[in-house]
């Protein structure tokens, strides 16, 4: 019987994965992409279709589960096998509430990465504020006119509503006050009879619950209310016939078709190899044991596409960081780069709930019923095919750019509505939806075509800045539609201690209960953290992101909370009787002058325009408690122009100092340049596969490249480390297969 048993896990582990999942890797590639999670799916597959190149892509996790394609299965996914789990160390200024004063932080840990198991929401953000965050980092190359050909590659946009069907909601991405968004004129695809998308792109959904829909039209009344800000909203999910559909499916599944890519999943990259500072390979564990060390070898570039927290961890451990913490963990330091790790920021989401009474939220009675069972696995439809998302607001402070100290009038309009565009000053071939642009002389900003004087300006004042004003940072709102939530699955998720839940929360014990949470969040943060070794083992890491640390977050997810209270008080949600139900937190009850405890008692619903019934103090004191992680770190590895001394990768993403190594994947990003940043980093990943692409042709340049490592090279080197390979792989992969397997398999019967 256990013969049976151990022969079954064997096949299981080894036999069963994917076409183009290998159970081992070949000596030597032309590439090698370490993480396979939204960037890395994008290059592994640029890179190899149609080129010649032979690639090899290393994933820590195994091959992502059948339920991670069921949209409504985040919180499933988070905290099992398939996630890295981590912690943040304890906060000083946050997270009160949470168990240890400890942030959760699920990290996507399978094929696909964190893609997996997020909430599937895609935004680009407005182009004008884009080019904005470009010139204020010196980020030439990547401005919004640079990008837009991927964009259009890459994605495929929903059709377009009828022209009588809320006009302002423009389907291509954030609509209402832009001058510009970033969407064909002509959408691919039509999703009301399921067309595919022509060329493999990324097939993207509007959604339509009626949620949304209230959600929409509160984004019109609060701009209708509004003078000084400008509203912009997206109700984009990457959902496909009632599946999530990320750059794993949509690009890494059908390159996996070509021989010339190959996947080793379960292989986790601990160092690069370098001879001199040279990457010459990686070293990689299979199975998760270190006493099945690989060593790869590459002819072209290692790509660390492993994200914030793994990506600059392997540089680390590879001996490229700055070199008191290596000296400390006794690396060999290879370049002394002391950028490595630090720059971390996140969002942070404030929750807010709103009770409201309509039937039209999602909660546990309605999901747990055959019906929504049998419509789901039957015919992909019902509750299980939505993200339970309504929608993500974004406002907008006014803001201008100058040129050699001449205004250029590049602020936003203030009202929702049609945009066009003066072409005689700028050509805006890349869009020709006439709806795309407002009924302004404003436009786009490409960074290419202004020079390095250029800097942002306050609207306001005169003084010159280089980065966000505290009072111009924008602030997001995130609907999340979900009346109730089991309290032990959200004190998990959020690492919440559950005497703070019952605080926070009306009672969740009603499972029928109809509301909604609001996700208030700062879009650009202030306070920055870091990623460093743990003293307990240079295997593990040390995550500090200081949230609210600086004096200005706390302000602007302040302003975040009042963008919540206004919302709830538009026409479009008191419609539904919406209402906040403000957390009777204990610690925040007990401030001088506090009103918290009777902020629940008048039911009467406030002018739109109306104050708050809780000092800026309470709402302070709410965010340190209950804030918790919007699962966007980024940073870690910035890029930057070579006058930025915090960089560690330059504008064509190679690590500064060393040769043969690139990152693509959020830790290059300097901060925030949209509420939710999928989209933009498949968008990178793509640009950065060309500039991988170009800087290696003609394709036969890199054959003409052996590495070397520790004096031996190229056949030879290859040959004394495939003789363990040839010896080793197929014994070593069953036992290790076994080994890992076995245990499991055993434990479910």
């Amino acid at each position: 019987m256990m013969a049976v048993l151990a022969l079954s896990a064997i096949w299981i582990t080894v036999f069963s994965a994917s076409p183009g999942v290998m159970p081992h890797a070949d000596p030597v590639y032309d590439f090698i992409i370490v993480g396979s999670g939204v960037a890395g799916s994008v290059v592994a597959s640029r890179l190899t279709n149609g080129t010649g190149y032979r690639v090899l892509l290393l994933e820590a996790g195994e091959e992502e589960p059948w339920v991670s394609k069921i949209p409504l299965s985040t919180l499933m996914l988070q905290g099992s096998k398939y996630d890295w789990k981590y912690y943040s160390e304890p906060q000083e200024f946050s997270s009160f509430g949470m168990l240890g004063r400890k942030s959760f932080w699920p990290r996507g840990k399978m094929l696909g990465g964190s893609a997996q198991l997020n909430y599937n929401i895609f935004t680009l953000g407005w182009r004008l504020h884009y080019d904005r965050w470009v010139l204020q980092h010196g980020l030439t190359g990547w401005d919004s006119s640079s990008l837009m050909k991927y964009v259009k590659e890459m994605f495929c946009f929903p059709q377009k509503e009828d022209k009588g069907r809320e006009e302002s909601r423009e389907l291509g991405e954030e609509s209402g006050a832009a001058t510009g968004d970033w969407r064909d004129g002509t959408p691919k695809g039509d999703w009301g009879d399921g067309t595919a998308c022509a060329g493999g792109a990324m097939p993207l959904t509007q959604l339509t619950s009626p949620v949304s829909s209230i959600f929409a039209e509160a984004v019109q009344d609060l701009q209708s209310s509004t003078n000084d800000s400008s509203f912009g909203h997206t109700q984009l999910v990457s959902v496909h016939h009632g599946e999530r559909w990320s750059t794993l499916a949509t690009f890494l599944r059908p390159s996996l078709e070509q021989r010339s890519l190959h996947v080793v999943i379960q292989a986790h990259v601990t160092k690069i190899l370098f001879e001199g500072t040279r990457a010459v390979g990686v070293e990689w564990h299979q199975w998760g044991a270190a006493k099945n060390s690989r060593r790869t070898f590459v002819r072209g570039e290692v790509i660390l596409a492993a994200g914030a927290v793994n990506s600059p961890a392997i540089l680390r451990q590879s001996g490229v960081g700055k070199r008191e913490e290596l000296d400390e963990h006794e690396i060999e330091v290879v370049v002394d780069s002391p950028g490595v790790g630090d720059n971390l920021a996140d969002h942070m989401n404030l929750p807010v709930y709103v009770h409201i009474n309509s039937s039209i939220s999602i909660n546990p009675d309605k999901l747990i019923s055959f019906q929504n069972f049998w419509k789901y696995f039957m015919y992909r439809e019902g509750l299980f095919t939505d993200t339970a998302i309504g929608g993500i607001l974004t406002e907008y402070k006014n803001f201008t750019v100058t040129e050699n100290n001449n205004l250029a009038h590049t602020a936003f309009e203030t009202s929702v509505g049609r945009d066009t565009c003066n072409d005689e000053e700028e050509n805006h071939d890349e869009i020709q939806d006439e709806d795309a642009f407002q009924e302004t002389n404003t436009c786009p900003i490409s960074s290419s075509s202004l020079e390095d004087n250029v800097v942002v300006k306050d609207m306001n004042t005169d003084e010159n800045f280089h980065g966000e004003r505290e009072e111009e940072v924008p602030v997001s709102l995130l609907l999340f539609n979900m009346g109730a939530v089991e309290r032990e699955s959200y004190a998990k998720a959020a690492n919440l201690d559950p005497k703070v839940f019952d605080e926070t929360y009306p009672d969740m014990r009603n499972k029928s209960r109809e509301g909604v949470f609001l996700l208030a969040s700062c879009m650009q943060p202030f306070s920055r953290g870091h990623v460093k070794l743990s003293h307990e083992s240079p295997q593990h890491q040390s995550i500090q992101p200081n949230y609210l640390k600086h004096p200005s977050d706390l302000h602007c997810i302040t302003r975040a909370f009042r963008l919540a209270e206004r919302f709830v008080r538009t026409a479009a949600m008191q419609r539904i009787g919406a209402k906040i139900h403000y957390p009777q937190l204990h610690r925040c009850k007990t401030l001088p002058n506090a009103r918290l405890q009777n902020a629940n008692v008048d039911s009467s619903a406030p002018d739109v325009l109306g104050s708050s019934d809780i000092s800026d103090e309470e709402v302070g004191c709410i965010a340190r408690t209950l804030a918790f992680t919007g699962y966007h770190p980024i940073g870690t590895l910035k890029m930057g122009p070579s006058s930025d001394r915090e960089a560690v990768v330059d504008l064509q993403l190679r690590v500064q100092g060393v040769d043969g190594v690139r990152v693509v994947d959020a830790s290059v990003l300097p901060s925030h340049p949209v509420p939710a940043p999928m989209g933009i980093i498949a968008v990178f990943a793509a640009r950065a596969a060309d500039i991988i692409k170009e800087a290696w042709s003609p394709v036969g340049k890199i054959e003409t490249t052996e590495p070397c490592y520790a004096g031996v090279c190229g056949e030879d080197l290859y040959q004394a480390n495939s003789s363990s390979c040839l010896h080793y792989s197929l014994i070593t992969s069953i036992l290790a297969a076994l080994a890992y397997s076995l245990p499991h398999f055993i434990a479910r019967q």
